[in-house]
C-alpha cells in the first residue's frame, strides 16, 4: 500500500509539474512574441482561460469560477504591488483608459456576484463591454496594418502557445482533481485560489517585474495586468458560462444552464476586485500617482485575501 501511494505521489508531482512548465513556457513565449500591452495581456490569458475552460467542461464549475476571480485579484493585487515596488510609477498626467475602466467591470463581476449566477444578461454584458475596450485599446495603439509574414508568425505562434496551454491546463485540471480525491478538507475553492491560480499567475508576475525593472516604470507591467485582468472577467466568465451552457444541453441533466457563483466569490473576491478599481480610477485619470507604500499595501491585501480563503480561516 505505501508503495502504491508513494507510485501515485510520484506520478501525480510529475504531472503537475509537466502542466506546471506548460502552462508557463505558454504565458511567457506569447507575451513575449506578440507584444505591446494587448498583446502581452492575451499571452497571459490564454492558459488561464483554457484552464478554466476544461475544469467547466468536465464538471467542475467551482474550480473554474474561483480560479479566475482568484487569478484576478492575484494580478490586479500582488503582481500591480510588486510592480509598483519594483519600479517607480511616472507622474504622466494621461494614462492607458483601461485602468479607469476596471472599477465598472470589477463592479458589473460584483453585481453577478449577487445574482448568484452568470446568466445570459450578465455574460452578454460582460463580452460586449470587453469587446468594447478591447477595440478602444486596439484602435489607440494602432499604428498601421501588420505585413502578411509577421501577421502569419503571429497567428503561428498564437496557435502553438494554445496548444501547449491546451495540453498543461488538461495536467493541471487531471492533477487537481487526484488531489481532490486525496484531502477531504481540500475544496475545489481552496485549490484553484491557493495553489493553481497562482501557478497561472507566475508567468505574469515575473515579465511585469522585468518590464517595470527594464522600463525604469511600471506604467506599462501596470497596464498588462490591468489589460489581463479586463480579458479575465470580459471574456473569462462569458467563456465558462458559455461552456456549461453547452455542456447541459448536450448531457441534458436537467441542471440549470445559469453559471453559479458561489457566495464566497461574491463576499470576498469580487469586493477585492472593486476596491482595486477604486484605487485605479484616480490613478487612471491622472489625478494620484501611487508610490511604494500603495504598492506593498497592495501586496498585504493580498497575503490578507489569501489567509481568508486558506484552511487556516475554518480554525
Amino acid at each position: 500500500m505505501g508503495r502504491a501511494d508513494d507510485l501515485i505521489s510520484s506520478e501525480l508531482i510529475t504531472i503537475m509539474a509537466i502542466g506546471a512548465v506548460m502552462l508557463y513556457v505558454s504565458s511567457r513565449f506569447a507575451a513575449q512574441v506578440l507584444g505591446g500591452t494587448m498583446g502581452r495581456a492575451v499571452g497571459h490569458f490564454i492558459p488561464i482561460i483554457f484552464t478554466a475552460m476544461i475544469a467547466a467542461a468536465a464538471g467542475h464549475d467551482s474550480l473554474a469560477i474561483n480560479l479566475l476571480f482568484a487569478a484576478t485579484v492575484m494580478i490586479v493585487t500582488l503582481v500591480i504591488g510588486v510592480s509598483i515596488l519594483s519600479a517607480p510609477m511616472s507622474a504622466a498626467r494621461f494614462r492607458p483608459r483601461t485602468w479607469s475602466l476596471f472599477l465598472p467591470v470589477a463592479a458589473l463581476a460584483w453585481m453577478a456576484g449577487a445574482l448568484a449566477v452568470i446568466d445570459t444578461r450578465v455574460a452578454v454584458s460582460l463580452f460586449c463591454v470587453g469587446a468594447l475596450i478591447a477595440w478602444s485599446s486596439a484602435t489607440g495603439a494602432h499604428s498601421g496594418a501588420q505585413s502578411s509574414p509577421r501577421l502569419r508568425w503571429w497567428m503561428l505562434i498564437l496557435l502553438l502557445s494554445v496548444v501547449v496551454a491546451v495540453f498543461g491546463a488538461a495536467a493541471a485540471n487531471f492533477a487537481s482533481q487526484i488531489v481532490l480525491s486525496y484531502g477531504r478538507s481540500l475544496t475545489e475553492g481552496i485549490l484553484a485560489s491557493t495553489i493553481i491560480a497562482p501557478l497561472l499567475v507566475l508567468p505574469v508576475l515575473g515579465s511585469a517585474s522585468e518590464s517595470a525593472i527594464s522600463d525604469g516604470s511600471c506604467d506599462h507591467a501596470v497596464s498588462v495586468c490591468v489589460s489581463t485582468a479586463l480579458l479575465n472577467l470580459c471574456f473569462g466568465l462569458p467563456a465558462i458560462a458559455a461552456v456549461r451552457f453547452a455542456r447541459e444541453k448536450l448531457l441534458k441533466t436537467g441542471a440549470s444552464i445559469a453559471f453559479p457563483i458561489p457566495y464566497g466569490i461574491w463576499r470576498l473576491d469580487s469586493m477585492v476586485l472593486v476596491v482595486v478599481g477604486l484605487l485605479l480610477l484616480p490613478i487612471g485619470l491622472g489625478r494620484w500617482t501611487p508610490s511604494r507604500l500603495e504598492g506593498l499595501l497592495l501586496i498585504i491585501i493580498y497575503v490578507m485575501y489569501l489567509y481568508m480563503v486558506s484552511p487556516l480561516a475554518k480554525v
